[in-house]
């Protein structure tokens, strides 16, 4: 079970593929990087608290044991949902021929650094997830992906609300 809530305080959420020395627990997964990243995913999930005067970095997950056939390029901690984030990315290019089944979000523990929940509900959608914003609505996120589309994405229920589509990039979104 888990015990503690990792939105205390500011919580940022990054994909990482560099090193740094900032623990005893990071040291191992740090090295483990030097070598090839597995075919399935690259990179890890780096966790860190931050306030004004001081950046603590909480876990570093390693995304190749996951199984996810995606690459991480941006990460939400959903209000409500205790030791867990989303990742959103894009398909690896092989997922995206076929030989694979094909997410472009996660949904993944990071106390185990397992994967919860791979999303079908944006499987459709072309493009690279850009954009992640916590709605006011329960279990409910805006999506931004870099083709100009926008979903309303049901995290509880696997379900697209709504899209709305646009030319340009989405980089950023609030939702009020």
């Amino acid at each position: 079970d888990d015990e503690s809530d990792l939105a205390g305080e500011s919580n940022a959420v990054t994909s990482s593929s560099s090193s740094s020395d900032s623990s005893e627990d990071d040291e191992k997964s740090i090295a483990d990087s030097e070598t090839t990243p597995a075919n399935d995913c690259y990179g890890r999930v780096l966790i860190v608290q931050a306030s004004r005067t001081s950046m603590k970095i909480i876990k570093t997950v390693d995304l190749s044991g996951i199984g996810s056939n995606f690459i991480p390029h941006v990460g939400l901690h959903p209000a409500t949902y205790v030791n867990k984030i989303l990742l959103g990315g894009r398909p690896t290019s092989a997922a995206r021929n076929g030989t694979k089944q094909t997410t472009s979000m996660i949904l993944l523990n990071v106390r185990s650094g397992k994967m919860l929940h791979s999303f079908q509900c944006l499987s459709n959608s072309d493009g690279i997830i850009t954009t992640l914003e916590q709605s006011p609505a329960v279990d409910t996120v805006a999506v931004g992906t870099s083709t100009g589309s926008a979903h309303l994405i049901n995290t509880l229920h696997d379900v697209e609300l709504f899209s709305l589509h646009h030319k340009a990039k989405q980089t950023s979104k609030k939702s009020r």
